[in-house]
């Protein structure tokens, strides 16, 4: 069973995303990174790949990423056949 703190949490962070979203609309006009791959600040992407294994890498921001591309290469040299997802938190981590 889930923590308190762990329900508490996610009921807030599911509360506050319309005013997280609205932000990023307003940032998005100025600039226009910021409506690229939206869903993706949220955890949400539109596939997974199925059938095999894979690791999926969130990266907040650039140096984040970056830093990333380290354990990227340790995968791939230790697990060849294994599919990696890398998703980025900001416009500039893309």
């Amino acid at each position: 069973m889930r923590s308190l703190s762990l329900r508490l949490y996610g009921a807030v962070t599911w509360l506050i995303q319309p005013f997280v979203r609205r932000k990023l609309r307003r940032r998005a006009v100025a600039e226009p990174g910021y409506a690229v791959a939206v869903e993706e600040r949220f955890g949400h992407y539109p596939t997974t790949p199925a059938g095999t294994d894979w690791c999926w890498i969130h990266a907040v921001s650039l140096g984040e990423a970056r830093a990333a591309a380290i354990l990227i290469d340790e995968l791939r040299r230790q697990a060849p056949g294994i599919r990696l997802l890398l998703t980025h938190g900001t416009a500039t981590g893309r």
